[in-house]
This record gives C-alpha cells, sequence and structure tokens, in this order.
C-alpha cells in the first residue's frame, strides 16, 4: 500500500510519517496542490493507494474539493490504471478531539467512517480500507467471470 501524506505542519507529518512508515510507502506534500501533482505521478502504480490528510492542510481545497479533482482526473485514465484509493482526513470533532474519517473513492460507492486519530485508529482505518477494497474487487471479479459465463451461454444458444 502506499500513502500520500497532505500536511503543512512540519511535525505533524513527520509525525504521521513515522506512524504509517513501517505499513506502507509514504510520500508527503505541503499543500492540496502539491498533493494532487505527486498523487497524478504515484497514481500509476499497482497498489492500493492511500491519501492522509488535514482540514488545516487543504485551505483554498477542501477535502471534497480535492476528492472531485480526483474524480475529473480519472475520468481520462484507463480503467485497469485505476486502483483502489482512499481519502483519510484528520479534522477536529465539536469536542476538541481529533478524529480521522475516510472516504472510499470508487466508481460505484463513497463510504464515511470517523475513528479517533491515534496510531491505533489510522491504522485500523487503512486496514479497514484494505479490507474492503480486496473484498470489493473479489466481488467485482465474480461478477464478471458470472457476466462472462451468462454471455457464453446466450452466444451458445
Amino acid at each position: 500500500m502506499r500513502a500520500l501524506i497532505i500536511e503543512e505542519s512540519e511535525a505533524r507529518r513527520v509525525l504521521l510519517e513515522k506512524m504509517l512508515a513501517p505499513h506502507c510507502a509514504v510520500e508527503s506534500a505541503r499543500n492540496a496542490k502539491e498533493g494532487l501533482r505527486k498523487f497524478i505521478v504515484s497514481y500509476q502504480s499497482a497498489d492500493p493507494f492511500a491519501i492522509v490528510c488535514t482540514a488545516d492542510a487543504l485551505s483554498g481545497m477542501g477535502g471534497n474539493d480535492l476528492v472531485k479533482q480526483i474524480r475529473r482526473l480519472e475520468k481520462y485514465w484507463p480503467d485497469e490504471k485505476v486502483s483502489p484509493r482512499t481519502v483519510f482526513c484528520v479534522f477536529r470533532d465539536r469536542a476538541g478531539e481529533d478524529r480521522v474519517a475516510l472516504e472510499f473513492l470508487g466508481d460505484q460507492f463513497t463510504f464515511h467512517n470517523a475513528t479517533q486519530f491515534n496510531k491505533v485508529g489510522l491504522l485500523s482505518a487503512i486496514g479497514f480500507s484494505r479490507g474492503v477494497w480486496s473484498s470489493f474487487r473479489t466481488l467485482s471479479a465474480r461478477a464478471a467471470a458470472s457476466a462472462r459465463g451468462q454471455a457464453e451461454v446466450r452466444w451458445w444458444q
């Protein structure tokens, strides 16, 4: 798995890198525009891709706008180049606690969830997203195989 961290604060970016480095390949960017450029360059890999960002780092471009930009770019890539990707956004809830929200950017669905922002919470969210993506790929492969089988049966009849 690959992770792109978008964070203005050097200290927080280093903290996130240290949390994620043992578990996945990590890149970092200081703002959303730089993150989008790095996303385009590294998105062509076959690995599942995660973007970890903070609400503060997305000034001028909110998390929703970043997601919209990514989806706009995907339209121009061939289907086989589009790999699983998840956006994790760190934000402060009403009680003042940091939380991690995750959004799966699939063609079929978008899912929101939030968990506490700490090492266990972030790694659990990433593990959860990997499980969802592997299940999604398995179901997609089964559906495609089933559709091919039905098409072949119809063709022979």
